[in-house]
């Protein structure tokens, strides 16, 4: 078995971003960025008002009464003031050449065409958006292994631009194995159980952004395990393989050996960890191969801390890893040293809980769950009020 810290690192040698692509701005939702972005224009590309009122002179209305003349809306062409005049404006036109300051309409009366401000804060510059106030034309204002969100790719569009260079997302194929394995909504038979791990897998990867997901159901049968590894290894039809269920060591736990057949080198197998020990990590060609521990609680936990950082990093992600921090632990935690603990953990005003049914088969404390604590494989016990790591689960 090797360390928590090991595996990660094997893990990390064999993690290379699968490629570049060109795609618009308004279809690149949860990719990450493969080049930085330096501003084509000024934003805002000219001065504006930052609100409906009136834009004038702020000496000229220190020592003259304004006539309210003209108007100036979003779209419109820049006017020229006129001495002795202010212009009504609304929020996004351009300031009027020769005005410098923008009363709110809220804060003013006409009386006659005459315009008077009731205003003690306003000075001059006021509700002025100025030309490069938020970005300057050439500055660099997004980075190489950005995630883009929805406001990301809002603020792309803002600056005039229409397609981008992002990282190739990875197709996934996930094989869940197990003859007691029955579909939800079908009856359960004797011996039983429902088949949850591909739910979990489904929906953690749509979270992640990655749509192009297959599954496949097998039974434990060595022949058909191995083909349909054959069938997605060899094809070129997954970057990442995720099997769950059968790495253990039992009489019906097939798939190390057929991984081995379907000539994946196995890099690691066994964790010195509690859940996931038996977690299989292998590679072929530049495809990786994750063999994930049956128990739902066991893979969710292993798929968080292995797969994935795995999968961000073939993206380039900036920050691949969950969040980590630490807090103060609620209560008391007794383990034996040797083997790394991953407790499924509830944050709360004053720092960190750990939840009930912590066994490796039970998932209705993940369900509630927002966080994993990482006891260290060399403690042996964690006192009330003791900082611990904790990793933040993405939600």
């Amino acid at each position: 078995m090797i360390s928590v810290q090991e595996a990660i690192s094997l893990i990390q040698k064999n993690c290379k971003p699968l490629g570049i692509e060109k795609r618009k701005v308004y279809s690149s939702l949860g990719f990450f960025l493969a080049s930085d972005i330096f501003s084509p224009i000024s934003l805002p590309p000219f001065n504006q008002s930052a609100m409906d009122g009136f834009a004038f002179n702020f000496d000229e209305y220190q020592n003259n009464k304004l006539l309210v003349e003209n108007e100036i809306a979003a779209g419109d062409k820049t006017q020229q003031l006129k001495s002795g005049t202010a212009i009504r404006i609304y929020t996004g036109a351009p300031i009027p050449i020769g005005a410098d300051t923008v009363v709110m309409q809220e804060k003013v009366e006409i009386e006659n065409n005459i315009l008077i401000i009731h205003d003690e804060q306003l000075k001059q510059g006021s509700n002025i958006r100025s030309v490069g106030e938020q970005v300057k034309n050439g500055e660099k204002v997004l980075e190489k292994g950005q995630l883009l969100t929805p406001a990301t790719l809002s603020f792309i569009a803002s600056l005039g631009i229409n397609e981008i260079a992002v990282f190739i997302k990875p197709k996934v194929a996930i094989v869940v194995t197990g003859n007691e394995l029955q579909q939800p909504g079908l009856l359960l038979k004797d011996g039983q159980v429902f088949e949850s791990n591909s739910t979990a897998l489904l929906q953690v990867l749509k979270a992640m952004y990655i749509d192009d997901v297959a599954v496949f159901i097998v039974p434990d049968d060595e022949k058909l395990i191995t083909e349909t590894f054959n069938k997605l290894l060899h094809q070129n039809k997954v970057d990442v393989l995720l099997v769950s269920g059968g790495v253990s060591v039992g009489k019906y736990d097939y798939v190390a050996n057929c991984l081995q057949k379907s000539g994946v080198q196995k890099v690691f197998h066994k964790i010195k960890q509690k859940p996931g020990k038996p977690l299989y990590f292998g590679v072929l060609n530049n495809q990786l191969v994750f063999g994930l521990p049956g128990n739902p609680g066991s893979a969710f936990t292993c798929f968080y801390e292995y797969v994935y950082p795995a999968i961000q990093q073939l993206q380039y992600s900036k920050q691949p890893f969950l969040k980590k921090i630490f807090l103060p632990l609620s209560g008391n935690f007794t383990k034996k040293i040797g083997l790394t603990h991953f407790l499924k953990g509830k944050l709360f005003e004053r720092g960190v809980m750990m939840m009930s049914h912590q066994e490796s088969y039970k998932m209705n404390s993940f369900a509630e769950s927002d966080c994993l604590i990482k006891i260290p494989e060399e403690t042996e016990n964690i006192i009330d009020g003791e900082l611990v790591e904790v990793h933040l689960l993405p939600m």
